[in-house]
């Protein structure tokens, strides 16, 4: 049996500076849309999906809709 992995997906654009990054013992994504709408958040399920399988480090890592800053990435 594997190990599980854990994440931590939020849509709080202000958790890296409401939390000590440096400590994070997991990743965690933040998802950035224009709403935190269903609808809006979909579309980045796939890009959440595909950081997770990359075994990310621990840390941020944004996922973005198109034309909203942020980029995605580490």
């Amino acid at each position: 049996m594997t190990n599980p992995r854990l994440a931590l997906v939020t849509v709080d654009q202000g958790f890296e500076y409401q939390q000590n990054v440096s400590q994070l013992l997991i990743p965690v994504v933040i998802m950035i849309a224009v709403r935190t709408r269903l609808q809006e958040l979909q579309p980045l399920v796939a890009e959440v999906v595909s950081v997770l399988s990359n075994d990310p480090k621990c840390g941020i890592h944004r996922v973005a809709a198109r034309g909203i800053g942020g980029q995605s990435g580490r």
